[in-house]
């Protein structure tokens, strides 16, 4: 999997793509949206995550630029600083995930391989994982420990093969 990450916070962005690195998962780190869209148009992605506040081009910007680009690249958003109000910017941007910082690896592990159709832990083409309870990142926000996603819509389909298009 290749996985395109987005955060203007420099130091964050390459620890989490270090730490998915370790677990077998290819991530590129971009630290502007301009950079995460140049990056998206060169490249053939799995999926995107990406922060909603960062200076310049915001992640809900940058979201719509990379869907309008590549409709079939599926995103989740990750970000420190949400409501419900982003939340559904963020849901008819494309979005298909919404998670709230800090986030366990293993949760946004787990929501990038859903999004791409893989299992949990398995091989290719067994399909998606089914959603899990509020404990396991079901709800929204500080109430739900902190690991909260929200589900968009549909899955926008994985993001193909690893390399430039």
């Amino acid at each position: 999997m290749r996985v395109l990450l987005v955060d203007d916070e420099e130091e964050f962005v390459t620890t989490l793509a270090e730490r998915m690195a370790l677990r077998g998962i290819e991530a590129d780190a971009a630290t502007s949206g301009l950079e995460a869209v140049g990056m998206a148009e060169r490249v053939r992605y799995d999926a995107v995550v990406l922060d909603l506040k960062m200076a310049g081009l915001g992640g809900l910007e940058t979201l719509e630029r990379i869907r309008g680009a590549r409709p079939e690249i599926p995103c989740i958003i990750l970000t420190g600083h949400s409501g419900e109000e982003e939340y559904l910017q963020g849901r008819d941007a494309g979005a298909l995930f919404h998670l709230m910082k800090p986030v366990d690896i293993e949760v946004l592990i787990g929501k990038l391989r859903e999004a791409c159709g893989l299992p949990r832990g398995g091989a290719p083409g067994a399909g998606p994982a089914p959603l899990q309870g509020k404990g396991e990142g079901g709800g929204f926000g500080p109430a739900a420990g902190r690991a909260g996603t929200r589900r968009g819509h549909a899955r926008c389909g994985g993001g193909g093969a690893s390399g430039a298009t």
